[in-house]
């Protein structure tokens, strides 16, 4: 139990689909 709490996290702060750079 030490990654799944910040994968969790980590993919809601960092989206694989960047909208703003693609843009």
């Amino acid at each position: 139990m030490s990654g799944n709490r910040y994968q969790f996290l980590d993919e809601l702060l960092r989206p694989r689909e960047p909208s703003r750079l693609g843009t």
